[in-house]
């Protein structure tokens, strides 16, 4: 487990404007993931207007090599936050795109 410190620093390394950006295994790992996921999850289902109902999050990736970790560990924390996984597995953007559209 990272300090707070260093784990706010990796954070300010790969958000970006429009999306999450790092090199997989110096600025962005599976447990980076995890958080992320769950942070997300959580932040989705407190702003959910139907609470019966649990929040369906699409997840994709792509053919990296740490994608099927990176894909895992959002996953595992998206599902930890309280929502739901639609998994795509290997895809384009557009698939997203176009199951979420």
């Amino acid at each position: 487990m990272k300090s707070y410190g260093s784990f706010l620093r990796q954070l300010d390394a790969i958000f970006q404007r429009d999306d999450v950006r790092g090199i997989w295994g110096a600025e962005l790992d599976g447990e980076i993931a995890w958080h992320l996921g769950k942070a997300f999850a959580t932040f989705i289902a407190t702003y959910q207007p139907d609470t019966a109902s649990r929040p369906r999050v699409v997840v994709g990736r792509d053919m990296r090599e740490g994608s099927p970790t990176l894909a895992g560990q959002l996953i595992e924390g998206i599902q930890a936050g309280g929502a739901d996984i639609e998994y795509l597995g290997m895809c384009g953007s557009e698939l997203i795109y176009y199951v979420t559209g």
